[in-house]
């Protein structure tokens, strides 16, 4: 089934569960309506929409039946409301509502608005919060309870908060890539979900230290998976930012030729209508920007420029 279908079909169910809802007063039946729409949105990458469906069930759900799940909906809810505030680059929202809703957060569902925070904070170069909350992270129960899936992902966080770190310290982004692939071998071998970060992750890393011959190695290595297991329609931006890592080894990592690549404005402009994949931790946009000032410095340092 193909996308165009997928919306047709999505659009189909919304309507007859629509009419369901007018009969009945189920909670049940309303938070279907609500998850159906929100599928369907999120297909179509339309951010603005799900962020608003979610203030619709927020603000209603009150006036249906109560359930025993009641509290399952709303926490579904207020992860999708976290995520299309974070795909929205709404950052103060997001925040204001995180810390709204940890102090009665358990579990799964902790850890989960945790990655909302982290991300935001990993967006706002606040490397130094941002390790301060993963080390937090590390003490507390849920992440000692956690499966081993989702203490990857806080690997890979830390990950990005050590290239964020030298970059904007000036470092020499000494980081063991090796010892980093050792701890996520679930996400190493994973084909979907945080393995396209931790690719993305040694090719900053790479390009830091100026190891120009192993970034395109990675990056040919990133192409073949794009092609294996990236769709075009689902990871719109993930294919954006692929083409353009290629189109920067084209040009044999040269900066000048680089500048207001089509792709780059694309995912700096159009973000409130694209898909927004999980595994994209620090927007694709701004790792672009990073990258380029990387190339700038490395270029001024072998000619003598800077130190």
């Amino acid at each position: 089934m193909n996308r165009k279908e997928k919306e047709e079909r999505i659009k189909e169910h919304t309507e007859e569960i629509k009419a369901l809802v007018k009969e009945s007063k189920s909670l049940v039946v309303y938070f279907i309506y609500i998850r159906t729409q929100l599928f369907y949105f999120e297909i179509l990458g339309n951010n603005t929409k799900m962020n608003e469906v979610c203030d619709e069930f927020l603000a209603d759900y009150k006036k249906y039946s109560s359930s025993i799940l009641a509290e399952n909906y709303l926490n579904t809810i207020y992860i999708y409301k976290l995520k299309s505030l974070f795909d929205l680059r709404k950052d103060e929202q997001a925040l204001s509502l995180i810390y709204a809703l940890l102090p009665a957060a358990k579990g799964v569902s902790y850890l989960a608005v945790k990655e909302f925070e982290i991300k935001i904070l990993l967006n706002q170069k606040q490397t130094e919060q941002s390790k301060q909350i993963i080390h937090q992270i590390h003490s507390t129960a849920q992440y000692k309870n956690a499966n081993s899936v989702l203490k990857e992902r806080w690997v890979i966080y830390n990950a990005y908060a050590e290239f964020l770190e030298n970059y904007i310290k000036n470092g020499n982004y000494k980081f063991s890539l090796s010892k980093f692939s050792n701890e996520i071998p679930n996400a190493t071998h994973d084909k979907s979900g945080f393995n396209l970060a931790a690719r993305i992750a040694s090719i900053l890393f790479y390009i830091g230290r100026n190891d120009l011959d192993n970034a395109m190695q990675q990056i040919e290595t990133l192409r073949v998976y794009q092609t294996r297991y990236l769709k075009e329609d689902s990871d719109s931006r993930s294919n954006l930012f692929i083409k353009l890592l290629s189109i920067m080894e084209k040009k044999s990592f040269n900066y000048k030729e680089l500048n207001k690549q089509k792709e780059y404005m694309a995912l700096k402009e159009n973000y409130s209508h694209q898909i927004m994949h999980e595994s994209e931790i620090v927007f694709y946009d701004i790792l672009w920007e990073i990258l380029l000032d990387i190339l700038k410095i490395n270029d001024q340092r072998i000619l003598g420029i800077i130190n």
